[in-house]
């Protein structure tokens, strides 16, 4: 499977996901926004939980690189990019959920933050994923069995004997 499909099929499975976790997880009114507008800027989901809303940019990844150590961090977006008009037009805090997934062991963990938790200084958004940083993330999911992850989508190189 191409790297493309590969991250796109990976990202697919991570948006659906994360539409069960968020209600899982007690946030009403979710929404795929993707579903809604095609290719959403920034945002993949629509969620409230009480009276504060959230639209959600869903970043799914292979746990390790393909070199093996960590893959961290999920790059958001570019920094200096405007989003306050989405802010505006959903009247909702931008956040993030990513979700790290053990494609071998058919595992996977889930982080929701809002931005405003994540943003580090540098040129982008993103979300560090070192155990140390996720201890300040809502856990949505640690270490969740999924047998519908296919090992397709390893970014490992498989040896082939």
């Amino acid at each position: 499977m191409r790297v493309s499909d590969r991250s796109k099929a990976l990202g697919n499975w991570g948006e659906q996901k994360a539409l069960m976790l968020l209600t899982r997880a007690g946030f009403q009114l979710v929404r795929d926004l993707n579903a809604e507008v095609a290719n959403h800027p920034f945002a993949d989901v629509f969620a409230a939980r009480g009276p504060e809303k959230y639209i959600v940019g869903v970043r799914t990844r292979n746990k390790n690189t393909a070199a093996g150590p960590l893959n961290s961090p999920y790059n958001v977006c570019t920094k200096g990019v405007d989003l306050s008009w989405l802010q505006s037009r959903y009247d909702a805090h931008l956040a993030c959920l990513a979700l790290q997934v053990d494609v071998e062991a058919q595992l996977f963990s889930a982080f929701f933050a809002t931005l405003a938790q994540v943003n580090e200084s540098g040129i982008r958004y993103s979300i560090p994923m070192t155990a140390k940083a996720t201890v300040s993330y809502e856990c949505l999911a640690r270490s969740e069995h999924d047998p519908s992850i296919r090992l397709e989508w390893t970014n490992q190189k498989v040896l082939i004997h």
